[in-house]
């Protein structure tokens, strides 16, 4: 599972936080996702997004750029999130349109589907 999403706070503990020192996200499966591509150049992501899986759980995910230092860690990460998919979806399009990283078109899409949510 070498090409799996990367979570460095996992596992976690019964009460959901972290205990641990990193591990591959288990059983990714999605049911709902919403992705956004940032702008040639930007920052060192080439795309983040918001991913629930088939268990109901909630992922923040970003795609690292290969050039980018990382320490050995794989290029696909994922971090737990204690919201439910619209609220996070929504939480990530605000703070995209904020920063003005992400690609304006890809943002607009992304916009778009959070309000159909």
């Amino acid at each position: 599972m070498s090409d799996g999403f990367w979570d460095g706070n996992a596992p976690y503990g019964r009460n959901g936080y972290a205990f641990g020192s990193g591990e591959f996200v288990a059983d990714w499966r999605p049911v709902q996702e919403i992705g956004i591509r940032m702008r040639d150049g930007a920052d060192v992501l080439s795309s983040l997004g918001v991913v629930e899986l088939a268990d109901g759980r909630v992922y923040r995910f970003a795609h690292r750029i290969a050039g980018a230092h990382w320490g050995g860690q794989p290029l696909k990460s994922a971090s737990l999130l204690r919201q439910s998919f619209a609220d996070a979806a929504r939480l990530m399009v605000e703070m995209e349109t904020g920063i003005g990283r992400a690609d304006p078109v890809s943002l607009a899409d992304a916009a778009a589907k959070v309000d159909a949510l």
